[in-house]
């Protein structure tokens, strides 16, 4: 039997940067989002979040742009229903990194 350990929200966060998106796998009746929203609220940052499905990209974009400019958090949630954004996440990242333009206090949540 293996006993499960609860995530610590506040230690992964205390780990992370924010060139690196914090991916949580979920398993049944799991769902960090609460943690997520009550640890941003404890740190003054705004989280937005949208779940992933059709279309759900074009407010993806949106949200992703102006939290890695202004400093907020991203949540995308089900995200194995849009893998399509999920490498173009990895394009914007990775160019934004390139001409530092993420915000030090930008984090990207993806839940699958």
């Amino acid at each position: 039997f293996v006993e499960s350990v609860p995530l610590n929200i506040e230690a992964t966060w205390e780990e992370s940067t924010p060139y690196v998106p914090i991916i949580c796998l979920l398993s049944p009746g799991s769902d960090p989002t609460k943690l997520i929203e009550e640890l941003a609220k404890k740190q003054k940052i705004t989280v937005n979040g949208v779940s992933m499905g059709q279309g759900q990209e074009i407010i993806a974009r949106r949200l992703m742009t102006s939290a890695t400019r202004e400093g907020h958090w991203v949540l995308l949630q089900n995200t194995h229903l849009g893998l399509g954004y999920m490498a173009e996440i990895e394009t914007y990242m990775t160019k934004a990194a390139e001409e530092g333009k993420i915000h030090h206090d930008f984090r990207l949540w993806i839940t699958a």
